[in-house]
């Protein structure tokens, strides 16, 4: 249902999903024109507001609520990435 679990390294958060009441907008600038090489030496074009367009990418609902602190799972917990940069090869 509601409730979801995080587990980062080897700490563990239990929260649950809750409705945001707003929805949160997300919006992506874009440039309206390519620039190009002229355009990017004429110091005059390189602030215009006219060039920026913001477009709406979608609609955060829902959040995660964490009501209390991580959780250590384990003292002898062992990362399973750990010796991932430490392998030799022969």
């Amino acid at each position: 249902g509601n409730s979801v679990t995080l587990t980062v390294g080897n700490q563990r958060l239990d929260g649950k999903v809750t409705d945001l009441s707003p929805p949160l907008g997300v919006m992506s600038k874009k440039n309206k024109r390519q620039h190009d090489d002229a355009m990017i030496d004429d110091p005059e074009s390189k602030n215009d507001d006219d060039d920026v367009e913001y477009e709406i990418v979608g609609f955060i609902k829902r959040k995660i609520v964490f009501s209390h602190r991580p959780q250590v799972m384990s003292q002898n917990w062992v990362s399973p990435t750990k010796d991932l940069g430490s392998q030799r090869t022969v």
